[in-house]
C-alpha cells in the first residue's frame, strides 16, 4: 500500500474516531443529565382533544389519567346487574396465582363485595390432581402424568365417566361454579376492570383474570366430549354456546390480550361445532337450531376500538411517564434505550404537545385502516402502513439522524420522539388483523358445515353444490373473506373404516378458503417453504 493510501485510511480512522467520540459524548451527556424539568402539578401536554385525545379525568399533576378513562369508557351502561363478568369472577374466585388475589378495587368497580378466599370456586384439572395427593409431573409415567394425558385426550375426542373416573370427580367438582358461569355468559355486558396495583399506569394493568378464560373454554370443550359420548346432544350443544358467548365477551372487551383470547376461544368452538356436526349424532332439528344461535354471534373484529382506546392511551401514558422521567436512561441489561436518549437532557428540552400529535396521527391512521370493511384491503393496508414504519424508525435511529435531533429544537425532538414511539409500541395490526379474518374464515365455514350435516341428516347423501342448502338449510352462502368469492367446495372420497359391512368408500365434503396468499393450494395448511395457506376446518 502506497503512503498516500495510507494517509488517506488514517485520515478516514480519524474522522470516523472523532465521529464516534462526539457521539458518545452526546449519549454520556444524555445519560448523566437524564432528569425531567417538568414541574410537578403542571400538565405535560395540554389537555386538548388534539393532543390528549380525551380532556378527563386528571390525576394530581393535570395529565389526564389514561388508566382511569379506560375503565370509565368501558364501564358505561354496565351494572352487577347485566355485566357477565360479575358471575364469572364469583365462579373463578378471588385467586388469580399461588398467593394473589384481586385487589378491592376490581371488586367496587364491579360494584360487588371482594369475595372471601376460600370457596367453591371453579378449579383447574391440575389444581384438583394436586389436591387430591398427586405431585406435579411432566415426568413420562408418574400418576400426574397419565391423568393429564387422560384430560388432554378429553379435549380432542369424546370420553366416558367410567373409564374416566377422575376426569369425572373433577366434571362433577366444578359443576356449581359452571353453572353460575354460564348464566352470568348470557349477560349482554361484558366489563373487564383494569387495576394497577403498582399505581405505574395504564402498561402495568393486570390482565390475570381474562388469561384464566381459557380455562373455562377447556372446561365447555371436555363437557362437550362428554355429553356428545352419552348422547346427550342438546347439552353438547349448549357447551359449544358458553364457548362462543365467552369467546365474544372476551374479543369485545377494552385490551389486544384480551380480544386474542377470545378469538382463540371462538376458533375452540368453532372446531367443536365441526366435530359434532361430523359425528352424525345431532338431528336435524337440533341442527336447525344451532344453526339458528350461530346467527347470533358476530365474528370478532374489534381492533379498531382497541387502537382508537386502549392502545392509543397505553401510548400516551407512556409518553407521559417518559417525559416525566419516570423510566431509566438504561435497560435492565445496560444498554441504551434509544427513547430516554433522546429525553436525557431533560423533559423542557423536547416539546411533549408535538411528540403526542405525531403519535395521535399515527394512530388516525391505523384506525380508518382497522375500519375498513373488505378483510383484504385491510390487511393490504396494513402491510404498508408497516413498511413504511419500519422504514421510519430505521431512519429516525440512524445516528446521525440521532445527533442532529439531540442537537435540534424543542419540536424537532417532539417530532422525532414520537416517530420513535410509534415504532417501538405500535402493535403488528396485520398479524392481529389476519387473526380476526381468520377466526371470520372459521366461523363461515362452521356455519356452512351445519348446514351440509342438516342436508346430509334429511337425505342420505351431501349436495354436489353449496347452493342447494339455500335457502332450506342456510339463508346464503357466507363468502371467502379472503377472496370475496364462494369457498371452495367439493366430496371427495374417504375410507369408511367405521362402516357395519367392513371399510367402504364414501363420499365426505370439503370446504376451504384460499387463505392469505389468495392462491388455492387444494386445502393445503402451511407446510416448510412452499407457504401454502389455505383455511380448513377438517371433516373428520
Amino acid at each position: 500500500m502506497s503512503k498516500t493510501n495510507n494517509l488517506k485510511t488514517g485520515c478516514v480512522k480519524t474522522i470516523l474516531l472523532a465521529a464516534v467520540g462526539m457521539f458518545a459524548f452526546v449519549v454520556l451527556w444524555a445519560i448523566v443529565n437524564f432528569r425531567s424539568t417538568v414541574k410537578n402539578g403542571e400538565p405535560l401536554i395540554p389537555v386538548t382533544s388534539q393532543a390528549t385525545i380525551v380532556e378527563g379525568p386528571l390525576n394530581g399533576n393535570g395529565d389526564v389519567d389514561y388508566l382511569e378513562a379506560l375503565n370509565l369508557l368501558y364501564a358505561d351502561g354496565v351494572t352487577p346487574e347485566n355485566n357477565s363478568m360479575v358471575k364469572i369472577v364469583e365462579g373463578l374466585g378471588p385467586m388469580v396465582s399461588e398467593g394473589a388475589l384481586l385487589p378491592d378495587e376490581f371488586f367496587v368497580r364491579l360494584g360487588i363485595a371482594p369475595l372471601p378466599e376460600e370457596g367453591l370456586y371453579y378449579v383447574s384439572f391440575g389444581d384438583f390432581l394436586e389436591a387430591a395427593g398427586y405431585q406435579r409431573s411432566r415426568k413420562e409415567g408418574t400418576p400426574f402424568y397419565d391423568l393429564f394425558n387422560d384430560y388432554e385426550a378429553a379435549l380432542e375426542e369424546v370420553w366416558d365417566p367410567e373409564t374416566n373416573p377422575m376426569l369425572e370427580a373433577w366434571y362433577q367438582r366444578n359443576q356449581n361454579p359452571i353453572q353460575m358461569i354460564r348464566k352470568g355468559l348470557e349477560r349482554p355486558k361484558y366489563y373487564f376492570p383494569l387495576i394497577n396495583a403498582n399505581g405505574d399506569g395504564l402498561g402495568g394493568a393486570s390482565l390475570s383474570v381474562c388469561v384464566r378464560l381459557r380455562l373455562l373454554a377447556r372446561f365447555f370443550n371436555v363437557s362437550a366430549n362428554r355429553n356428545l359420548e352419552l348422547g346427550r346432544i342438546d347439552l353438547a350443544l349448549e357447551d359449544v354456546l358458553a364457548m362462543y358467548r365467552l369467546g365474544q365477551h372476551s374479543s369485545s372487551s377494552a385490551t389486544l390480550v384480551e380480544e386474542l383470547v377470545g378469538i382463540a376461544i371462538s376458533d375452540m368452538a368453532n372446531f367443536k361445532v365441526a366435530a359434532i356436526c361430523v359425528s352424525k349424532k345431532p338431528s336435524s332439528q337440533q341442527l336447525r337450531k344451532l344453526q339458528k344461535a350461530v346467527e347470533g354471534f358476530v365474528p370478532c373484529r374489534s381492533l379498531a376500538k382497541i387502537l382508537q382506546s386502549s392502545e392509543r392511551f397505553t401510548m400516551m401514558d407512556t409518553l407521559i411517564s417518559i417525559g416525566r422521567g419516570e423510566y431509566d436512561a438504561l435497560t435492565p441489561d445496560g444498554t441504551m434505550d434509544l427513547t430516554n436518549f433522546l429525553t436525557g437532557i431533560g423533559g423542557k428540552t423536547v416539546d411533549w404537545q408535538e411528540c403526542s400529535l405525531v403519535v395521535n396521527a399515527w394512530y388516525d391512521r391505523l384506525v380508518d385502516v382497522a375500519k375498513i370493511e373488505d378483510d383484504q384491503k385491510r390487511l393490504q393496508a396494513f402491510l404498508q402502513i408497516e413498511k413504511e414504519m419500519a422504514e421510519m424508525d430505521a431512519e429516525v435511529r440512524s445516528p446521525s439522524s440521532t445527533f442532529l435531533t439531540v442537537l435540534g429544537g424543542r419540536e424537532s425532538k417532539g417530532k422525532a420522539m414520537g416517530q420513535i414511539m410509534n415504532g417501538m409500541l405500535t402493535p403488528s395490526c396485520s398479524s392481529i388483523a389476519n387473526a380476526e379474518t381468520r377466526s371470520k374464515t372459521y366461523f363461515r365455514i362452521t356455519q356452512i358445515f351445519i348446514s351440509l350435516a342438516a342436508f346430509e341428516k334429511d337425505n342420505g347423501f351431501y349436495p354436489k353444490t353449496l347452493a342447494q342448502l339455500v335457502p332450506q338449510y342456510i339463508k346464503s352462502i357466507p363468502l371467502d373473506p379472503y377472496s370475496n368469492l364462494e369457498f371452495k367446495y367439493s366430496l371427495v372420497s374417504e375410507i369408511d373404516i367405521n362402516s357395519n359391512s367392513g371399510s367402504l368408500t364414501k363420499l365426505v365434503p370439503e370446504v376451504y378458503s384460499v387463505g392469505l396468499n389468495g392462491t388455492d393450494d387444494t386445502a393445503a395448511t402451511p407446510t416448510g417453504e412452499e407457504r401454502l395457506d389455505d383455511i380448513a376446518i377438517p371433516w373428520n
